[in-house]
């Protein structure tokens, strides 16, 4: 090998420019064209599984038993058949505490990683999340004066 002064390029012996990472390695030769054979184990996996997802679900179509009866028919709940009626709706309320659930849940995940690296942070750490608690804080005192939390 040696290296063409003009381009800089690493050349094999044969003169064909040789690729090379940052660090100076050699690599694949240029114009060297990848294989069919590379991509062709990937194809036979692709192939293979979607054969035999196909074939499986075609099997249980077949195999299975057709017996439809106004009971088979029914929605299945538990085993237990309905007598009451169904309840009333669900009111928005409750889904307004849901959500307010889910975002003090990932605050609680945001601020795990902050209480691990406790000691390595410092003042930056502790001041960046006072900050984030002191953001939520807003949000909730906030919700807490337009009756958000008042859902009863």
């Amino acid at each position: 090998m040696h290296t063409d002064l003009r381009s800089g390029m690493l050349r094999n012996l044969h003169g064909r420019a040789i690729l090379h990472d940052r660090a100076g390695r050699g690599g694949r030769e240029r114009g060297a064209s990848v294989s069919l054979v590379d991509y062709a184990v990937i194809g036979l996996l692709v192939l293979t599984s979607t054969v035999m997802g196909t074939v499986l679900i075609l099997l249980g179509h077949f195999v299975r038993p057709r017996k439809p009866t106004p009971a088979k028919l029914q929605p299945y709940e538990s085993g237990v058949p309905d007598v009451n009626p169904p309840r009333g709706r669900i009111t928005p309320r409750f889904y307004l505490v849901a959500l307010l659930f889910v975002v003090f849940d990932v605050e609680a995940i945001f601020l795990y990683p902050w209480a691990v690296a406790f000691d390595v942070l410092a003042l930056y750490g502790y001041l960046q999340a006072a900050l984030f608690v002191g953001i939520l804080l807003i949000g909730l005192l906030y919700e807490w004066r337009k009756g958000a939390l008042e859902w009863v």
